[in-house]
């Protein structure tokens, strides 16, 4: 118990930081809404999707590796399937970060640097805003920083055991996110730094060391190696282009972007960078390990400088990813040069002043001036998915180009899915015949506002009445009903086990037959049309996918769906010789998975077209 008490005490401060930080980090955890990457995350870590699908999606959707949502799935087991849970989890890892930046600071330098880096951080606006954010960037933060502090341990005291715990740290962080490379290739750099600086019996020890770290490491890592090969095959992105302030703006963002605290960290900047310019003290080249102003710059520059010069010059020449939450592992960093700079105050009451002044004023600017915990900032999917549940009496269908996403609010309560589509494709669709003109909501959100050519609105015009406009946060939704009769299309969720990807389509991606409810065909001639397409681009054994169409326990026909978009899709002709009820099956029976390629099939509609 004595025990107990003297750690306490001992740790007082640090145990205050960490209650502050939990505090601002799970205070209205649920208050905004989950936003367009949230639902992403809580839709991929769904425990119910089975795990063919799961990895189906992952590598469809997803640029994050696996362990972050396998984590999320065992938080779900035991605190439920939940908006709450995905971000408690972010909120841990935050709250983790704050912890590992201390041990960073008191392993950098001492234990007060450790102290004030691990209070800079807890009050730091964009921190906790990640920590809020189910969304793995607070995990990839946490795990770097611990990186970093096993890669400084390994620099002062190189052996078997600070090599290992060096790779095991790197290979969590490897499985965190894909941008840990780029971090590894500062963390390189600077371990090629110290070999060079060393005598020759030195150098080979620590390079034996680094290759047993990096094999380790990359061991780790090992399963996601698919998911990086389709990130490296990436051509575009949605992200602009960058600009001549984008690094300004990024570390600005880091910073709170508030003028007051703004001017203190340029100050405390530049005092950190005069301190390193003018250092006086002789150290020998071979022992600047053991210099800790030195080895922090080295750390410290060559952590930020390498990952920001590699993401500039690769947005500049290539695919642009100058996007804030891109570059958080550099937040770690800029903040331990904050830390130390105010550590090295050498007047005690200055100090004190200043690093009280940047706390109560990045408070102010969290409470007071950005309103954080009371103004709505996110777009407001779950507001409007409550709303167009209340009012859509009669169960019409969902459309909207974040079908995928709205399907998280939306399809427990309606037990359907959203139909993916922009709605101007939507609306090309119902015109040219391939999916039904019957009432349906239309949803957008994410900056995506109402707008449509002038002959599909004559279109919408003629054939519907708009009921109901809804408008929320960055959100919006029409709802139309149909001036129009039965439709020849059959209704794709009624369809017993099936299973559907975003868009409201069916996905078969093992063999399986989904079963449409008994339904009533008078006597006559019908085309059964199945619109699709198989999976691969190119065929595997030179076969697409094959589907059997059954009725009432017979097959009635069958054929390869084609693997080019917009293909005519498997057309069946049928005769019901007399007025029945039948029940139709769609039976998928080659699947087949060959050296990684794995065969699968997507089916957008179904009809039944009586011939004249």
């Amino acid at each position: 118990m004595n025990r107990i008490i003297n750690t306490v005490k001992e740790n007082g401060y640090l145990i205050l930081i960490l209650l502050v930080a939990a505090f601002l980090r799970l205070y209205r955890l649920d208050f905004q809404s989950l936003w367009v990457d949230e639902i992403f995350t809580l839709n991929m870590s769904d425990p119910s999707m089975p795990s063919a699908q799961f990895y189906f999606e992952m590598e469809l959707r997803e640029g994050f590796p696996y362990l972050y949502f396998y984590l999320l799935k065992g938080f779900y087991f035991f605190l439920g399937y939940s908006e709450w849970t995905a971000r408690f989890f972010s909120a841990l890892s935050g709250i983790a970060s704050v912890y590992a930046i201390y041990l960073l600071g008191k392993e950098l330098f001492y234990k007060n640097i450790g102290l004030i880096a691990a209070v800079l951080l807890c009050v730091n606006e964009y921190n906790i805003f990640i920590s809020q954010d189910a969304r793995p960037y607070g995990f990839y933060l946490f795990a770097i920083i611990l990186s970093f502090w096993a890669l400084i341990r390994f620099v002062k005291f190189p052996s078997l055991k600070t090599a290992l715990y060096y790779g095991l740290f790197t290979g969590f962080a490897l499985n965190t996110n894909f941008f840990t490379f780029v971090n590894i290739l500062s963390q390189v750099i600077i371990i090629l730094f110290f070999i060079a600086t060393q005598a020759k019996e030195e150098r080979i020890k620590i390079l034996k060391f680094s290759i047993i770290s990096g094999i380790l490491a990359l061991l780790l890592f090992a399963p996601n190696y698919k998911m990086l090969v389709k990130l490296l095959n990436f051509k575009s992105f949605w992200v602009p282009a960058p600009g001549p302030t984008s690094v300004t703006d990024l570390i600005t963002n880091f910073l709170g972007d508030f003028e007051f605290t703004k001017f203190i960290f340029l100050i405390l900047f530049i005092y950190y960078i005069f301190k390193v310019f003018n250092y006086e003290k002789s150290t020998d080249i071979k022992k600047i390990h053991e210099d800790k102003l030195q080895l922090s710059f080295v750390v410290l520059f060559g952590w930020t400088f390498v990952f920001f010069v590699f993401i500039v010059v690769k947005s500049y020449m290539d695919i642009s990813l100058m996007l804030a939450r891109y570059f958080v592992s550099a937040t770690a960093a800029i903040t331990m040069i904050l830390a130390i700079a105010i550590g090295s105050i050498r007047n005690t009451i200055a100090r004190k002043f200043v690093l009280t002044a940047v706390v109560i004023l990045s408070l102010i600017n969290l409470f007071v001036v950005k309103e954080y915990y009371s103004k709505v900032s996110k777009s407001q999917f779950r507001e409007i998915s409550a709303e167009i549940v209340e009012k859509n009496t009669n169960s019409d269908i969902v459309v909207s180009s974040w079908g995928w996403l709205f399907n998280f609010y939306l399809k427990e309560s309606t037990g359907r899915n959203t139909i993916e589509s922009p709605l101007n494709e939507y609306v090309k669709d119902m015109a040219s015949g391939k999916v039904s003109n019957n009432s349906f909501w239309y949803a957008d959100a994410n900056e995506r506002n109402y707008l449509l050519p002038l002959e599909l609105e004559n279109y919408l015009n003629e054939h519907f009445i708009l009921k109901e406009t809804i408008e929320k946060y960055d959100t919006w939704a029409k709802h139309y009903v149909s001036k129009n009769g039965d439709s020849p299309f059959l209704n794709m969720n009624l369809f017993q086990d099936a299973q559907f990807d975003g868009s409201g389509a069916m996905i078969f991606v093992s063999n399986s037959t989904y079963t449409y409810p008994k339904m009533t065909l008078a006597k006559g001639n019908y085309s059964i049309i199945m619109r699709g397409k198989s999976l691969p681009a190119e065929p595997i054994n030179n076969e697409n996918a094959h589907f059997n169409i059954i009725i009432n326990g017979e097959v009635v026909g069958s054929g390869f769906l084609d693997n080019k978009e917009n293909n005519s899709g498997l057309v069946v002709n049928y005769t019901s010789e007399v007025n029945q009820m039948i029940v139709l099956k769609i039976e998928y029976d080659n699947d087949v998975n060959i050296n990684g390629n794995d065969r699968n099939a997507i089916v957008n509609s179904v009809q039944i077209n009586k011939q004249k």
